[in-house]
Order: structure tokens, then C-alpha cells, then sequence
């Protein structure tokens, strides 16, 4: 309709493109291996003290930045927005089934049905708040910033950008959601930087 305002997740709910189809949902099956990936490449080839080091910080940031997400679902759960097309803003539904919304058309492009069936098996319909998806490649981007490799710091902060646009693009978060999930990874790793420097102002010798 003419004059009709939509929200971004609305806009594309009507218009969308099989390149960006193709794309988005590629970025939305990676994301979770890619810190899983550089947490290997630490522990495979960087076995000194320091990247033994950095490898602890990192996944006990990465485990501690989930147990509070995964707990939020529970304290505050809150309605993906998929789940408001297709059910509206009434009383929950709690016999509601988790859907792929727009990830189903990578399934339908590629003639894989992963998303069918990732979502097929999932209980959680009502965890849009915080969005974890584009946490994993920023945490990765922030702790891998330490490598001091530019091609990993342009490669996860891409993923990170890509993976926040298909949260919206294809209908399972809503802006704040993104955001919220930012939010939770900044302070995460905000805190073990600052524990990091007081361990290691602790550690430095006096100075006379």
C-alpha cells in the first residue's frame, strides 16, 4: 500500500533476492564454526604461553557470554520476528513450532534442507533477546585482533557484519536484538580485558 511504513524485517519479508538468499544463509550456517575455528587454530598452533593464554580467555568469555545469553531467554523470553507474522501479538502461542522463516528459501534455493531440519529439531521459539548469532564472529573478530593477522580481523569483522544483516533479512531478530547482542559480547570481553590487565599489572616486576 502506498504510504505504508514498514520495519526493515517486514521489508524484506516481501522483497528478497536468491544472491542475497544464497549468501545470508551461508553466513547464518559458518557463524557458529567460525570461533570454533580459531579456538582449534590456538590450540593446534599457537601452544606457547601466550596463546595457551588467550585461548583460555577465549573460551571462557565465549562460555560465560552464553550461559548469560541462554539464561535471558528464560528471565525475559521474547518473540522472534517471524513468529509475530505468523502469529501476531496476541497471548503466546506456546504450542508454536520454530521455523526457519527466511533461511528456508536457502534450503528451497540450494536443495539442502538444513535449516528444515536445524529448526525442525529446535524448542526455542521464544530466545530472540539477545541475538547470539552475530556475537560469535564479533567475539572471534575482538579476541583474534590479538594475532595481529589483518586478513582474520577483515574476514570475522565481515562475518560479523554479514551475520547481523541475515539476522534481519531473514526474519529471526529484530534490530535490538542485534544490538543487545552486542552489547552482551562488548561487556563480556570488556571485563576480561580489564581483569587481563590487572593480572598483568600484578605480575610486573616493581620498578625501583
Amino acid at each position: 500500500m502506498a504510504g505504508e511504513v514498514l520495519t526493515p524485517n517486514e521489508y524484506f519479508a516481501r522483497h528478497h533476492w536468491a544472491a542475497v538468499d544464497f549468501v545470508t544463509g551461508f553466513a547464518y550456517i559458518i557463524f557458529i564454526y567460525w570461533p570454533i575455528g580459531l579456538a582449534a587454530y590456538l590450540a593446534l598452533f599457537r601452544r606457547d604461553e601466550a596463546g595457551r593464554r588467550l585461548l583460555a580467555r577465549f573460551g571462557w568469555t565465549f562460555l560465560i557470554m552464553n550461559v548469560v545469553g541462554f539464561a535471558t531467554y528464560y528471565v525475559y523470553p521474547a518473540a522472534p520476528p517471524w513468529y509475530a507474522a505468523d502469529y501476531g501479538f496476541g497471548p503466546a502461542d506456546m504450542s508454536a513450532r520454530s521455523s526457519a522463516a527466511g533461511a528456508a528459501r536457502w534450503d528451497a534455493l540450494t536443495g539442502i534442507p538444513y535449516f528444515a531440519g536445524f529448526y525442525g529439531r529446535s524448542a526455542d521459539v521464544f530466545g530472540a533477546i539477545p541475538s547470539l548469532h552475530p556475537t560469535y564472529p564479533l567475539l572471534a573478530f575482538l579476541y583474534g585482533r590479538e594475532l595481529s593477522k589483518r586478513w582474520l580481523d577483515a574476514a570475522s569483522f565481515g562475518l560479523f557484519a554479514l551475520v547481523s544483516f541475515a539476522a534481519i533479512y531473514l526474519n529471526h531478530h529484530y534490530i535490538l536484538d542485534v544490538l543487545l547482542g552486542v552489547l552482551y559480547t562488548m561487556v563480556a570481553w570488556g571485563i576480561d580485558v580489564a581483569l587481563e590487565r590487572r593480572r598483568r599489572g600484578a605480575e610486573a616486576p616493581p620498578t625501583l
